[in-house]
This record gives structure tokens, C-alpha cells and sequence, in this order.
């Protein structure tokens, strides 16, 4: 059975939209930004994340490590920011992301099982079954890239 894409969509369009305004307090426009420009940069910053029930997939949440910089620049003291409070960033913003996204895809009363964000910088994980892969601009000069995975959301 294949999952209705528009509906998958509109899904994480609500979460990155909802994640964003709330934590970073940043407006959020898709793009039709390629990914491929992110992984071109020298330094990327990535995690992922595992949904274990009732769906069988994964998100991956990457961009540059100017985009990573500014996007924790919101939600922390610049000059308290090191590599380690970007990934921790990355991974709070993208376990957000990723319940809101199954809040909206599932039905209203379905539980849901999320694994642990896993951090990395560099090259990104291997993605089996990818099933879409979207951009955002968030506030003005970054793109938040998602990669959606799993034969649950093809």
C-alpha cells in the first residue's frame, strides 16, 4: 500500500513550520533548494532518527555548519556554542520534528515509539528505502534539509 505523498508532506511541512516558530522562533519557506549544495560544503552537520512503532522508517535532519551555527544561535548564548551543543541542538530540533511529523501523519489516537537522535558531522548516513527529500529556509540565510526513509513512507 503506498502512502498518499501530499498528505506525507503536508505533515512535515506542519512539524518543521510548528518546530521551528516555537523553539527558534524563526519563519520557515520551503525551497527548492538541492541537498546537494548542502553536502557540497566542506562541514555539515547531520542526526538521525529511528521511528520504531507503528512506523518502520527514519528522518535525517542536515545542514552546513553555518546553517547549524545560526540555527543554535537561536536557541542559545552565542558565546556559549561549541560543536557539542550544535549537535545536541540538531538532535532536540529534529526529535521535535520528527514526534509533531507522526502526530500529524498518524491517526490522532496512535501511539508512536521514536528512537534516539544519533549526531554526526560529514558524510551523511546511508538511507534505505528513501522516500522524499525536502528544504526549508529558516529566517533568512539557512537551509534545514530532511530526508524521510523507510518503506513505511513510500
Amino acid at each position: 500500500m503506498s502512502v498518499d505523498k501530499e498528505i506525507l508532506k503536508s505533515a512535515l511541512d506542519i512539524a518543521v513550520t510548528q518546530t521551528m516558530e516555537n523553539m527558534a522562533f524563526e519563519e520557515v519557506e520551503e525551497t527548492n533548494f538541492e541537498a546537494q549544495e548542502t553536502i557540497k560544503k566542506k562541514e555539515i552537520f547531520w542526526v538521525i532518527i529511528e521511528f520504531i512503532h507503528p512506523k518502520n522508517g527514519s528522518m535525517v535532519l542536515f545542514l552546513s555548519k553555518e546553517a547549524a551555527q545560526l540555527l543554535t544561535e537561536s536557541l542559545y548564548d552565542p558565546k556559549d556554542i561549541t560543536p557539542a551543543i550544535i549537535q545536541d541542538a540538531m538532535a532536540e530540533i529534529l526529535n521535535t520534528i520528527a514526534g509533531c511529523f507522526l502526530q500529524n501523519f498518524l491517526d490522532p489516537e496512535e501511539k508512536f515509539q521514536l528512537g534516539l537522535p544519533v549526531t554526526g558531522k560529514g558524510k551523511l548516513p546511508k538511507m534505505k528505502d528513501l522516500a522524499g527529500q525536502y528544504a526549508y529556509y529558516i529566517g533568512e540565510n539557512a537551509v534545514l534539509n530532511i530526508m524521510l526513509a523507510g518503506p513505511d513512507f513510500i
